[in-house]
């Protein structure tokens, strides 16, 4: 019987990833950018960053997002407007964002915060945490960030790690700040639980329809060794 249950529980075992955060850091953050928490911005300001699907190396179900200051350009403090943020799976590709922004938002946008900045950052980093986890796999499309944010203040001494001018491919930007939207972008930090729930690969179901037979064939052995019959 201790043979089946072990068996029992590595199949089981198959279809459970073990619950824990994670990190994921994008981009090098050689330079800084002011824009969409500093540098102030139209009423209505709008900030987009997508990200290539190669700094994903699978599904991920994102709970905050991160981002650095840069100490040697400001101490702050950050806009003060109203931010909301939605995240989606996007068709629109890297250096490719289109100036119509809503064009560029994908089928599942979700928003995922809206508040002001004030206590998300602690004078080195912001942190929005998500009010819902949105799970993003990387085969549908690259990931798309999408900022609202309702009159934000003037707040050009601070700046949060970037890559300007090109940034490799990595991630880009579209915004209506001011000029110099495309290769340019935030470094990010994207908070994930680990524990997403993936369809199985065909190794991992072999494994398990075998560990079933294996199951399925000792309980009948056992179930004729243990029949008596009676003259």
């Amino acid at each position: 019987m201790k043979n089946v249950t072990f068996i029992v529980a590595v199949a089981a075992a198959s279809f459970i990833a073990p619950a824990s955060a994670a990190s994921l850091v994008i981009g090098a953050g050689t330079s800084s950018n002011c824009f969409p928490f500093g540098c102030g911005g139209p009423a209505s300001a709008k900030y987009q960053q997508v990200y290539n699907t190669t700094g994903f190396s699978g599904p991920i179900s994102i709970t905050a997002v991160q981002f650095e200051l840069d100490t040697q350009r400001g101490t702050g403090p950050v806009n003060l407007g109203n931010y909301t943020l939605s995240v989606s799976t996007t068709s629109a590709m890297v250096d490719g964002l289109s100036t119509i922004f809503a064009s560029n938002i994908g089928g599942d946008n979700t928003q995922v915060f809206n508040g002001n900045l004030a206590s998300s950052f602690n004078g080195t980093l912001l942190t929005l945490n998500f009010s819902t986890p949105f799970t993003y796999n990387p085969t549908g499309g690259n990931l798309l960030l999408d900022f609202v944010i309702s009159n934000p203040t003037n707040s050009s001494t601070i700046f949060f790690r970037a890559d300007n001018g090109n940034a490799g491919g990595v991630y880009s930007r579209m915004q209506n700040f001011g000029g110099g939207s495309t290769g340019y972008g935030l470094r990010t930090t994207f908070i994930f639980d680990n524990a997403v729930a993936a369809v199985p690969e065909p190794a991992t179901w072999a494994t398990m329809l075998i560990g079933f037979a294996i199951v399925g064939g000792t309980l009948r052995y056992r179930r004729r060794k243990m029949t008596v019959t009676y003259a």
